[in-house]
């Protein structure tokens, strides 16, 4: 009976114990490990985004970008951290792509604890002024009468834009062809230019050229179009119901990071990413409504995607091997 009182007890006291780290936390700033350079529409909702949950842990989250090799070095970063609670990453829909297109990762979804998803946004498809397709059924009508002959532009092999174009491509039944950049801009500057038929990209960035009628819109990759661009009919609305892909972000912490840390940062993190006024806040980055998703919901959602990726690059035999 001693033995079972003194196991007991030493339960306790580690639960207690949990609870006052806890409540001591944060005690010095928390690192949020962003694998994208300044300046950019993620980078900028980062820093609302660390800005919003230091005031909520009446603390100090300072942003650390660390850009390059797809994301990969800032994730092997965190995932290689002191599961403490002090470093944090401000994930994106990299995060799966790079499982798909690198080999020999130093990291597995195992080194990770997912908290909640705080941004996401549709991806855009448009078309140069003088395509002759004013809307989805022309384009694709167009596509398929001239197979391999229409080019379409995105940020780079890879990417969530490649993936996007290669979902178009499946659902369509259309054969365009993928001319990879080394970013959105230049993607979308070409497209403008006339070097390539079509372009996918985000809102933010392509809204100015659509405004000034050098890029047509075609349509959008969300469920429904978002309030912020009615002129993008929705794919799902417009004959291909399981044509939805987002972008996305969220927080991702060390696995064996200790629970009570685990399940304050999660409320907190969904909690700054339910209010209006953070939302108001990265609305003009290309956000757009969506609840947050937490803990299991959101580790839940990564896997999914991870699925739905996986059977894209399957069908449409796409080959990467990065090292």
């Amino acid at each position: 009976m001693s033995i079972l009182i003194r196991t007991f007890a030493v339960v306790i006291l580690s639960v207690l114990g949990f609870g006052v780290q806890a409540q001591g936390y944060p005690s010095k700033p928390i690192k949020l490990i962003v694998p994208f350079v300044p300046g950019g529409a993620i980078d900028r909702a980062a820093r609302v985004f660390a800005m919003a949950l230091g005031e909520k842990l009446k603390g100090q989250v300072v942003v650390d970008n660390r850009p390059g090799a797809s994301g990969v070095i800032a994730i092997e970063a965190v995932a290689r951290a002191e599961p403490d609670g002090y470093t944090l990453l401000f994930a994106s829909d990299s995060f799966v792509l790079v499982q798909l297109t690198h080999k020999n990762l130093p990291y597995t979804y195992d080194d990770f604890t997912p908290l909640a998803r705080v941004r996401s946004s549709s991806i855009y498809m448009a078309v140069n002024a003088k395509v002759p397709a004013d809307n989805l059924q022309e384009l694709v009508a167009l596509a398929r009468s001239r197979p391999g002959k229409l080019t379409y532009a995105s940020g780079g092999t890879g990417t969530i834009l490649h993936f996007a174009g290669e979902m178009f491509k499946q659902k369509t039944g259309t054969n365009i062809v993928h001319v990879p950049y080394k970013g959105s801009a230049p993607a979308i500057n070409d497209t403008v230019g006339g070097m390539v038929d079509m372009v996918f990209g985000g809102a933010a960035e392509m809204r100015p050229f659509i405004d000034a009628g050098r890029l047509k819109p075609i349509g959008m990759t969300g469920a429904v179009p978002s309030p912020g661009t009615p002129m993008q009919p929705a794919f799902a609305q417009h004959g291909y119901p399981d044509f939805v892909m987002t972008t996305w972000q969220g927080i991702l912490a060390p696995a064996r990071t200790e629970p009570a840390i685990i399940d304050l940062l999660t409320e907190a993190c969904a909690d700054v990413a339910a209010t209006p006024d953070y939302f108001k806040a990265i609305e003009p980055t290309g956000a757009e409504p969506a609840p947050p998703l937490k803990g299991k919901e959101f580790s839940d959602f990564i896997r999914r995607t991870d699925r739905q990726y996986r059977e894209l690059v399957s069908q449409a035999k796409l080959a990467f091997g990065v090292e």
